[in-house]
């Protein structure tokens, strides 16, 4: 009797340490399918901004801040896409005025975002400066400029969109799928 008091407390603890894994692995796969970024202010290499402006947005500005991410992304989508567009170029030189005339359309576009996202580091700029000099006039111009900063941002966003909408329009990943990216790069 002794040794099946034994095995059962054996597949007792084997089962509960299955169940520990597998709770922890849950934890973990939801934590990487879920994307948040609490830790801090991501590299945005198309923003102009030193790393401490880009902090104080982060904190004090999240939604400019995560416009500045979308900002910062399409940008780069566009510089792929063109990129893609002159290789095209280079490979059919006779097809010159088809890939000048998609290429002109790129290249506004991305004059637009760039000159919004010139004007939103500037205003962001003036915000941090303000703060630093006088914290309480830099907190009521948060309050004040926040949400239009944040508006002028969408609205740049909403402008390029019609023509980068098609370059975004892979089907959504599976699940499981996503958990391999995050997890395995």
């Amino acid at each position: 009797m002794a040794g099946t008091e034994k095995s059962s407390k054996v597949k007792w603890i084997v089962i509960s340490l299955l169940l520990v894994v597998l709770i922890a692995a849950g934890m973990v796969a939801a934590a990487a399918l879920s994307g948040s970024n609490r830790s801090g202010p991501q590299v945005l290499p198309k923003v102009n901004l030193p790393e401490a402006i880009l902090a104080f947005a982060f904190q004090r500005l999240p939604e400019v801040y995560a416009g500045l991410a979308r900002l910062n992304r399409e940008i780069l989508v566009i510089e792929v896409e063109m990129k893609r567009i002159g290789k095209i170029e280079s490979e059919f030189p006779r097809q010159k005025n088809i890939v000048s005339a998609q290429q002109m359309t790129w290249k506004r576009v991305q004059n637009g975002l760039s000159t919004a996202l010139a004007r939103i580091e500037k205003d962001i700029e003036a915000i941090y400066v303000s703060f630093l000099v006088n914290p309480e006039k830099g907190k009521a111009l948060i309050g004040k400029e926040g949400p239009p900063l944040a508006a002028a941002i969408q609205k740049a966003l909403e402008a390029s969109a019609p023509e980068t909408q098609r370059l975004k329009s892979a089907p959504p990943l599976s699940g499981w799928a996503r958990l391999k990216t995050r997890l395995f790069g």
